[in-house]
């Protein structure tokens, strides 16, 4: 593949062979410039070919972006002198055309340069033939080779220190290695990379300029658009290697460009490795690689530079609280549609809120949701607190709101349950409904039993009714996540016996059962003092046991007892990418609230569901009850005897299945199994098993099917009720105006 716009004869045409000239006939440019060769060209050459009487290149620029790419595009350094100038361009038909000067510079070689590299001319680039493109294979043998030592055994070191010093002052008969590095005349570099012998020094060489009295004219007409064409005129012989093509070409840089801008809209946490591992650059190039596109882009550090480059555009102040600041004061990209406030406070809390009047809407019609603090998405201090549900209707796991704080305390808890309370009555027009304390709306929050956040949220139910304070407001609303307390439990250094006790906290079915076990625990593990303080407290042991709990039976019973749902919400946050910048992980939650609201959307317009298979209560409740059963129903392994009384090679089995059976609350449970065998044959059969554990299970999915038509025929009863008071008192209210 070729990395640069070489000349190519098939892609080029000289003027000699579009008409007849001699030899020696000069060609007038302008009145005062002529040359003796011409070549058109399509497509800029990044190394245009020179003479001592002149070459002019002619680009036929029509439908080009940008037509400062036919010079943008050359790899050698131009500059001073230079000038500019309008002048007319006879070959073009007398046109007016502006005309600029420059000079090229040449390029930087090391001072131990091999002699070849410092009396080297050249007119033309040829790909195959030119010193330069050997120069890689030279460096990598001479530079090596002279450049790399292995010591040996019995070598003098205080010797071999002078040496590398140049501290010895003896004789030495090693010759001086050459160097074949080439740089552009824009490196910064003062030292070539390499290290070299000198006499008896090892140095790194100084990097000299080698200077070339080129000349190139640029001309441009004035009207570009009655004549499309532009021209390089280069006169004089370049002394010096040709330079290294460090420069990427404007049209390469111009789709990287693009490549750049489209992984940023992908993924605003984009990174040069992510472009680099990914298709984009297929997508864009047609190649694998980087380099495949263009040797300049071999350097990865292009790239990042490029990319910083357009971040910074894209991104002026960054991505942490800058950027969010920035995105927020200016609704860049209507920033404030999603992130509707910012508060900030003088104890130098910072909290984000983060919804949609569509995401609110559907909050206000759930009867009960989780919360819960998220620790991993975001970098830094700043973490997400998310309210979380499960839509059986949809399948779907929504998130109603996220909030990204640097606190975890109870003020905090308190300010964020303020706001979140308040953008409903502002984005809403209603303030939430809780049915504790207006009759209706929300019935039960669930989340892990963390103090504060639990205490922050009955502070913030104490604002809007002071009638109850904060802790009778949790009795009546909160609770607490089963399979956090049985974790903690067992994660304890207490005995088996205190163990089962804490559990047997949960299914203690009175005030004084409950009182027993805490004294029972008191009395069996004297460290458990603490423990027994802080699940003592009326709202916490409320959160776990429905005997304490002013939660109603029907809303306690349908309402989950764990937050899977706000666990499994975190986990699709994370699959979009964890500690990410600040700004990046609200454009993320952004792009998945919304991506779940428009599943939604669609399933209610189109009837197209966002799965096939029913993950609703009673079918997560039969899965359950399916991996419990094969738990219970192991299959023994026995080893078949043949039957001495018979002739045939058929082992039979015969099993007989006795099953124990007590019916409580219309669920069958199978209490033990026991397996015999007859005619001296052992064995299982799996068919009889199965059959026994479908029957269990189809009547456990009746049963809760019952039960959840119950729950909904009821729910009905009450709406129809309520719909009947509100005429009846309609109808007084008109009877009484009458």
């Amino acid at each position: 593949m070729s990395y640069t716009n070489f000349v190519n004869k098939e892609d080029i045409i000289y003027e000699e062979d579009l008409v007849s000239e001699e030899d020696n006939t000069e060609i007038y440019i302008t009145k005062n410039i002529t040359v003796k060769t011409i070549i058109h060209s399509l497509t800029p050459l990044e190394y245009p070919p020179t003479s001592e009487e002149g070459t002019a290149l002619i680009y036929h620029v029509e439908g080009w972006q940008n037509i400062e790419m036919a010079f943008e595009d050359v790899q050698y350094s131009m500059g001073l002198p230079c000038g500019q100038n309008k002048t007319t361009c006879t070959y073009l038909g007398d046109i007016a055309v502006i005309k600029k000067d420059r000079t090229c510079h040449g390029v930087n070689i090391c001072e131990f340069a091999v002699p070849e590299l410092r009396e080297m001319e050249h007119k033309l680039v040829d790909p195959n033939s030119d010193l330069r493109l050997r120069m890689s294979k030279e460096l990598s043998t001479d530079n090596v080779n002279y450049n790399t030592f292995a010591i040996k055994e019995n070598v003098d070191l205080n010797l071999l220190q002078q040496l590398l010093n140049g501290l010895y002052e003896g004789e030495t008969d090693e010759p001086v290695n050459n160097c074949y590095l080439v740089f552009s005349n824009s490196t910064k570099r003062i030292y070539c990379p390499h290290p070299h012998r000198s006499e008896n020094t090892i140095t790194q060489g100084k990097l000299m300029k080698k200077l070339c009295e080129v000349r190139f004219s640029k001309l441009i007409p004035v009207d570009i658009k009655s004549c499309p064409f532009v021209i390089l005129i280069s006169k004089g012989i370049h002394t010096h290697p040709p330079p290294p093509p460090n420069q990427v070409p404007v049209t390469i840089l111009t789709r990287l460009q693009e490549l750049i801008h489209q992984a940023n809209n992908d993924n605003s946490d984009v990174t040069p490795t992510h472009i680099i591992t990914g298709n984009l650059i297929k997508t864009y190039f047609g190649v694998e690689y980087l380099s495949d596109i263009h040797a300049s882009l071999n350097n990865t550090d292009l790239l990042r530079y490029y990319f910083d480059k357009i971040q910074k555009e894209i991104h002026p102040q960054g991505q942490g609280l800058l950027g969010v600041v920035y995105n927020y004061s200016r609704n860049i990209n209507n920033f404030r549609d999603y992130v509707n406030r910012l508060e900030f406070f003088e104890d130098e809390h910072v909290i984000i809120f983060c919804t949609t009047s569509e995401q609110l809407n559907e909050w206000i019609k759930c009867k009960h949701f989780q919360i819960d603090l998220s620790f991993k998405r975001v970098m830094g201090e700043i973490n997400e607190f998310e309210i979380n549900y499960y839509s059986n209707e949809h399948n779907l796991i929504l998130t109603f709101a996220r909030v990204f704080t640097n606190r975890a305390t109870t003020i905090a808890y308190q300010r964020i349950f303020h706001v979140l309370f308040d953008l409903v009555l502002q984005l809403m027009g209603l303030p939430p409904q809780f049915k504790h304390i207006h009759g209706s709306g929300w019935n039960c929050i669930i989340a892990d039993l963390d103090y504060a956040q639990a205490k922050g949220l009955g502070l913030a139910l104490n604002e809007i009714d002071n009638t109850k304070d904060w802790e009778e407001h949790l009795v009546h609303i909160f609770r607490s996540c089963l399979v956090h307390y049985k974790r903690k439990i067992w994660e304890k250094d207490y005995n088996d016996i205190v163990k089962n006790k804490m559990v047997a906290l949960l299914t203690a079915e009175s005030e004084s059962a409950i009182n027993q076990v805490f004294d029972d625990i008191q009395a069996i593990e004297e460290d458990a003092a603490d423990w027994i303080t802080f699940y003592r407290q009326k709202w916490v042991i409320a959160s776990l046991n429905k005997s304490m709990s002013k939660i109603a039976n029907d809303v306690w019973i349908t309402s989950p007892d764990n937050t899977n749902v706000a666990e499994s919400a975190h986990a699709l946050s994370n699959l979009r990418g964890r500690d990410l910048k600040l700004l990046t992980a609200i454009l993320h939650g952004q792009k998945l609230d919304k991506e779940r609201f428009t599943t939604i959307y669609v399933h209610q317009k189109y009837n197209i569901p966002n799965k096939g298979c029913d993950k609703g209560l009673i079918s997560r409740n039969v899965m359950s009850n399916k991996r419990n059963a094969k738990k219970l129903t192991k299959v023994v392994p026995t080893k078949c005897k043949q039957n001495e009384h018979t002739g045939s090679n058929k082992k039979t089995k015969t099993n007989i299945i006795e099953i124990e059976e007590y019916d409580k609350e219309n669920i069958c449970t199978i209490s033990s199994i026991k397996i015999k065998t007859r005619n001296g044959t052992e064995g299982d059969d799996k068919e009889s098993e199965f059959t026994l554990k479908f029957s269990e299970l189809e009547f456990q999915e009746r049963a809760l099917a019952l039960r959840e038509r119950e729950l909904i025929l009821r729910e009905k009863e009450a709406k129809i009720r309520e719909m009947e008071l509100s005429l009846a008192e309609k109808e007084h209210v008109l009877n009484s105006t009458k």
